[in-house]
Parts: C-alpha cells; sequence; structure tokens
C-alpha cells in the first residue's frame, strides 16, 4: 500500500469529471476580476496547516532520510504537507500577478524585490511544467463549428478521469497540526540535536550533505 493509499484510502481517484473549458468569466467562481470572496475560494484549496506523519509512513517515500521532525508540542513523526497544495498555490500566484491593481501588495514587492518575485514566478511557472508534463493528460480535444465563425473552435470540455481533492482536504485536517500549539516564532531547528544542513534541496535522498 502506497504513502497515499495510507492517508487517502485505497481508492482516492473516482470522479469522472468534465472540465469546464469556457471564455467566460462566469463559467467559474474561480476566474476574475478578484475580490475577497474570490480569493477566500482559493484559500479554501490551500489549508495554512501542516500535517505530521508516522515514520512508519515516512519511511515508505522516497525523499531525505534527514527530513524535519515535528517538533513535540506537535506529536511524533516527520512534517510533511500534500504536494497538491503547493501547485494550487503556484497558480492562485501566477493568477493575482494578471491584476496588480487588486493584489497592490504583491505588485509593490515585484518592483522592489524582482529578482526575488521573478525567482519565485519562474519556480511556480516550473513546478507546474514539471507536473503537467507528468502527468501528460491524454485527453483528446475535439472542434466544432461556431455560428458566424468561419474556423472551427476547440472544444476544452473535456471528460477526465480525477482524483477526489476534496480527499486531500479531509486528510490534511486529520492529519494536520494545530499551529497554534507553537510558539510565536513558529518551527525553529531543535537545540542540542544534530541537524543536516543543506545549501540546497537535497534531490538525492541518499544525500548526506
Amino acid at each position: 500500500m502506497s504513502v497515499t493509499d495510507q492517508l487517502l484510502g485505497e481508492h482516492p481517484w473516482d470522479l469522472t469529471v468534465r472540465f469546464d473549458g469556457s471564455l467566460s468569466r462566469d463559467s467559474s467562481p474561480f476566474k476574475g476580476p478578484p475580490s475577497k470572496e474570490v480569493d477566500k475560494l482559493w484559500e479554501g484549496l490551500v489549508p495554512q496547516r501542516m500535517m505530521v506523519i508516522s515514520e512508519g509512513v515516512f519511511r515508505t517515500i522516497n525523499t531525505s532520510s534527514h527530513s524535519a521532525k515535528a517538533p513535540p508540542s506537535l506529536g511524533e513523526g516527520r512534517l510533511a504537507a500534500f504536494e497538491g497544495f503547493h501547485y494550487i498555490h503556484c497558480l492562485h500566484n501566477l493568477w493575482k500577478t494578471h491584476y496588480p491593481d487588486f493584489y497592490t501588495e504583491e505588485a509593490r514587492f515585484s518592483k522592489e524585490h524582482p529578482d526575488e518575485w521573478l525567482e519565485h514566478v519562474d519556480h511556480c511557472v516550473d513546478m507546474l511544467r514539471q507536473k503537467l508534463v507528468c502527468d501528460a493528460d491524454p485527453g483528446l480535444i475535439t472542434y466544432s463549428w461556431l455560428k458566424n465563425h468561419y474556423n472551427p473552435h476547440p472544444n476544452f470540455n473535456v471528460l477526465h478521469k480525477c482524483r477526489d481533492y476534496n480527499k486531500l482536504l479531509d486528510a490534511s485536517e486529520k492529519y494536520g497540526v494545530d499551529m497554534g500549539l507553537l510558539p510565536e516564532e513558529g518551527i525553529r531547528r531543535p537545540e542540542g540535536e544534530k541537524v543536516v544542513d543543506f545549501v540546497e534541496p537535497p534531490f538525492d535522498p541518499l544525500a548526506e550533505e
């Protein structure tokens, strides 16, 4: 049984969904124009919490053996979060860049710290690129004739076999930890305990430093 199965159940992807590929802004509540209500919908897809996974689950992941352990106040195990939440976070941030008049704080940061801002944007774009290439969606887009148009138009309303995103949200709530148990400064390196420091993220799970 995979770590996904252990956290989500044996059949976490059991939905058949037809995508809504409409260009209309009214077709999805996640489209603009931006508002506090729209932001709440986006933020509802990305819980602001970490999980603590057991050592048994951790050993099934091909990751660095030096991954951070949870502080005692949060329980015994390793800190973790679903990667799917990171993708939505990245997508939301990219969407925000199209509305600088509404997201003024982000727009100001992009001007005051352009290198750091572009580094974050490039990171998000490349993470999403890797994920889309990894999934290699084989869904077929067909074309239809539109009244008063001379060329056929793509029909993006393609049927897909999907994983149930709500199961990620449910598992995050079940295994998530109360961040209010942390001190104001958040999670800090443990005192009196040796840890391995990396200059860059350890891409090699067997890397020692």
